[in-house]
C-alpha cells in the first residue's frame, strides 16, 4: 500500500532545457528528453526543499529503488504534501516494521510498466532513461501530472 500511496503521488516526466541548467554541472548531467520522476506537491516549485523532490533513476533496474526512496525520505520532509498523506505514509511504515517489503514484485513491477510504455535505458549505461519514440505504446510524458499510477495502469 506504501509503494501505491507513493505512486499517486509521484508524476513521471521528460526533462526539458530548464530542467536541465540546475544539472548542468553535476556528474551525470541530465539531458533534455532524460525521464524523471518527481513530488507532484512540490517537484516544479522553485521554493520545494526537501530532498528527493525530482529524481532521475540511473536504469531501468533503478527505478523501483528511486521510487521507494522517495517514498521513504523526500515524503517525511515535504512541506507540501498533504497531512493525510504523511500520516498514512508513517502509520504503514510503523505497521510494515514487521514485515519485509516485496521489493522483488515491486521491481518486476516498474520493469514492466518500463517495457509496455517504451522507457528505455539511456546509452552509457547507468546515465538515465529515456521514452523510445519509436514504440507505438509510447507514453507521453509531456502533460503535467503524468502519475506514475496511471503509466502502471496504462
Amino acid at each position: 500500500e506504501k509503494d501505491l500511496i507513493a505512486c499517486q503521488n509521484i508524476e513521471m516526466f521528460k526533462a526539458t532545457e530548464d530542467d536541465t541548467v540546475d544539472r548542468a554541472t553535476e556528474a551525470g548531467a541530465v539531458i533534455i528528453g532524460q525521464v524523471g520522476i518527481r513530488c507532484i506537491h512540490c517537484g516544479v516549485s522553485p521554493f520545494a526543499r526537501a530532498q528527493f523532490s525530482t529524481v532521475y533513476p540511473g536504469s531501468v533496474g533503478s527505478l523501483a529503488a528511486s521510487l521507494r526512496h522517495m517514498k521513504d525520505t523526500h515524503f517525511r520532509a515535504c512541506e507540501r504534501t498533504p497531512i493525510e498523506i504523511m500520516q498514512r505514509l508513517a502509520h504503514l511504515s510503523h505497521t510494515d516494521m514487521m514485515h519485509k517489503e516485496d521489493n522483488t514484485c515491486f521491481k518486476n513491477a516498474c520493469f514492466d510498466l518500463c517495457n509496455r510504455v517504451g522507457i528505455i535505458n539511456r546509452y552509457p549505461p547507468r546515465s538515465g532513461l529515456l521514452v523510445n519514440e519509436g514504440n507505438p505504446n509510447s507514453v507521453c510524458l509531456n502533460k503535467r501530472q503524468t502519475h506514475v499510477k496511471d503509466v502502471l495502469i496504462h
